[in-house]
């Protein structure tokens, strides 16, 4: 994260181990209010990832939801006047 850039120090991942393979979503904030995504998707029984270039996928129904949770979550503890870190990584409780 840091080698980018401009980023928070926080962020959030996902694992997801789908119907037809697993898709791996790393996730940070830049710029106060930015979301940037690195994301991984591997069939099951391939040997290389899917690529990102020729089908660049956001996310699943399943992980949108949690991708929405966390924006919540940022909006609400780190777009506020006084940023609160600890209370962004405490709201999955």
């Amino acid at each position: 994260m840091s080698a980018e850039g401009q980023d928070n120090g926080l962020g959030f991942a996902l694992l997801h181990l789908g119907e037809t393979g697993i898709t791996h979503s790393f996730y940070w904030w830049v710029q106060g209010c930015v979301l940037c995504q690195h994301i991984r998707r591997t069939l099951y029984g391939a040997r290389e990832p899917l690529s990102s270039t020729e089908r660049p996928v956001i996310g699943c129904v399943w992980e949108l939801e949690l991708i929405n949770a966390e924006q919540v979550f940022w909006r609400d503890t780190m777009m506020i006047a006084n940023p609160d870190p600890a209370s962004y990584l405490a709201a999955r409780h």
